[in-house]
């Protein structure tokens, strides 16, 4: 018999209050997140970007920066502080740039991720 697939999700990013969302609790299982300009989040409060309800959450979809910048400066985060928390097993990020300044004042910190389980290529930081 034949099988069915279910259509991967494509979420297109073109905005930073559109890029905020990926980090209130959806894990983007089965989706594909293209972000479709640069963002500047040097303004951005990092508990907004990761609030405690989805701390624990890992990215599990595919992040395609699509050759894009995202700028940051984040000062004393805490642990496991970055741009994406986890990217499990299966997931992707790729052809992205992340910029700007981290100031650690806890452990497992990175400008991409903090743990990487999955894939991380072509991206700068």
């Amino acid at each position: 018999p034949n099988m069915i697939k279910t259509p991967t999700t494509i979420v297109d990013i073109n905005a930073k209050s559109r890029f905020l969302n990926i980090a209130k609790g959806n894990n983007y299982a089965s989706t594909n997140v293209v972000l479709n300009c640069d963002l500047d989040l040097k303004n951005t409060d990092y508990l907004k970007l990761w609030p405690d309800s989805a701390r624990s959450k890992e990215f599990c979809g595919t992040f395609d920066g699509n050759g894009h910048t995202i700028t940051l400066n984040f000062e004393n985060p805490g642990d496991f502080s970055g741009i994406f928390r986890e990217v499990a097993e299966g997931a992707e990020v790729c052809n992205l740039t992340v910029r700007g300044t981290m100031t650690v004042g806890g452990q497992y910190c990175g400008g991409i991720t903090t743990y990487i389980s999955g894939t991380v290529r072509n991206c700068y930081s």
